[in-house]
C-alpha cells in the first residue's frame, strides 16, 4: 500500500494492498508510520507487488489560520490514475466538492464525520457515487470497532430491558482560537464535531430515527455553538439526552438505561484495547470486559471488503445522511426555540 499524504500526519499502519490495510487517523498529527502485515481473515487476498494507493487530503492542524490555500494538495492528485482511494478528512466544509471530486474520477472514498453540513451536499455526494459506481462511506470508526458492537448485542439480548433512556456527553478544552472548528464558514461547531457522536450512538443502539429533537447552544465569538445541549424522542417512547462542547474538560461517556438496568460506556468512541462496560441491575455494578481491537482498522476494513469482496459497507449513506438530518433539526430548534418535528 503506498499512502500519499500532504505531510507528516496520518497514523496508517498496512500490509500488501489496501485490503489488508491499517489506517487511523489522529487528528492534528502528521504522518507517523507505515508497518506492514498482513491481514488474517484475507492474507492472500491481494499479492504484495499489486499495491492499492490510498490518498489522504489531509487536514488543516489547530492553529493553522483559515483561508490558507488548502486546494493544491488534493488538486494535483485527485485526479491521479494511480490513486485508488481517498480518505477525505478536509475541514467539513470542504467534504463535498472534494469527495464528489474524487468520486467522479474514479476513487473510492473514505469521507470523515459528518459527509456534509447540509443535505442538499449529502444528496450531491450520494449521486455522485451512485453515478460512478464507486464505495463512499462515513468515516465513523467507532461504529466498526468490537466493543460498540457487542454493546449493540447485549441491549438486544435484554440485559437492560426494554429501553427507556440514552444519555451521552462528548466535550473537549478547545487549545486554539484559531482552529477550524471554531469558524462557521468551514462547516465549525461542537455539534458536527463531537455532539455528531453520541446522536449517532443513539441512533445506532435504538435502531431508529429521533421523530423529534430540541435543542439550546451557546455560541462563541465566532458564531458556531461551543456548547450544545440538545434531547431526542423516538417513535418506541424511547428519549435520549445528550450535550457537546469545546469549553469544558474531555469527557466521553454513553448511558443506557432500561427498565431492568443500565449500561454505562465509560469509553464509547475511542476504546482502547483494554475496555470495560458497567451493568447497574438496581443492586449491583457487574463489570462486563469489552473486546479489543486497533481503534481505526475497522473503518478501512469495512470499506475494503466492499472494493475487494463485493460486501455492503456497515454504515449505509442513508443512516449518513438520516445523522446529518437530526443534527440539523437540532440546529433548527437551537435558532428557533423550538421543538423541531422530523417526521
Amino acid at each position: 500500500l503506498e499512502v500519499v499524504a500532504p505531510h507528516a500526519g496520518t497514523v496508517v499502519e498496512c500490509g500488501a494492498g489496501f485490503a489488508t490495510c491499517r489506517m487511523g487517523v489522529r487528528r492534528n498529527v502528521r504522518l507517523e508510520k507505515v508497518e506492514r502485515g498482513l491481514r488474517s481473515d484475507h492474507p492472500d487476498l491481494v499479492p504484495p507487488d499489486v499495491p492499492y494507493v490510498v490518498l489522504v487530503t489531509g487536514e488543516v492542524a489547530a492553529g493553522d489560520v483559515p483561508g490558507e490555500d488548502l486546494e493544491p494538495f488534493p488538486a494535483r492528485h485527485v485526479d491521479d490514475p494511480g490513486i485508488d482511494v481517498v480518505y477525505n478528512s478536509l475541514p467539513n466544509s470542504m467534504h463535498a466538492e472534494w469527495t464528489v471530486k474524487a468520486l467522479q474520477a474514479g476513487k473510492h472514498v473514505l469521507c470523515e464525520k459528518p459527509l456534509a453540513t447540509s443535505l442538499e451536499d449529502v444528496d450531491t455526494m450520494i449521486k455522485a457515487a451512485e453515478e460512478s459506481g464507486c464505495y463512499l462511506t462515513e468515516a465513523f470508526m467507532y461504529r466498526h470497532h468490537p466493543q460498540t458492537i457487542r454493546v449493540k448485542q447485549l441491549v438486544e439480548d435484554g440485559v437492560v430491558g426494554k429501553v427507556r433512556l440514552i444519555k451521552g456527553e462528548f466535550t473537549f478544552n478547545i487549545q486554539s482560537e484559531e482552529n477550524v472548528r471554531l469558524f462557521p464558514e468551514l462547516g465549525g461547531g461542537s455539534i458536527w464535531d463531537v455532539g455528531c457522536y453520541p446522536i449517532s450512538y443513539t441512533r445506532y443502539i435504538i435502531g431508529d430515527e429521533a421523530e423529534e429533537v430540541f435543542g439550546w447552544q451557546v455560541k462563541g465569538s465566532q458564531g458556531v455553538d461551543e456548547v450544545f445541549c440538545g434531547q431526542m424522542r423516538f417513535p418506541g417512547g424511547q428519549l435520549a439526552q445528550f450535550d457537546s462542547g469545546f469549553r469544558s474538560p474531555y469527557r466521553s461517556r454513553m448511558e443506557i438505561v432500561g427498565n431492568k438496568g443500565v449500561l454505562l460506556v465509560p469509553h464509547p468512541f475511542n476504546p482502547g484495547m483494554d475496555e470495560e462496560v458497567h451493568l447497574w441491575d438496581g443492586k449491583d455494578w457487574e463489570v462486563m470486559e469489552m473486546p479489543d481491537q486497533e481503534l481505526y482498522i475497522g473503518e478501512v476494513e469495512d470499506l475494503a471488503d466492499a472494493i475487494l469482496l463485493g460486501k455492503k459497507p456497515s454504515i449505509s449513506l442513508i443512516d449518513s445522511r438520516n445523522n446529518a438530518e437530526t443534527i440539523l433539526g437540532l440546529l433548527r430548534s437551537a435558532e428557533s426555540g423550538k421543538p423541531e418535528m422530523l417526521v
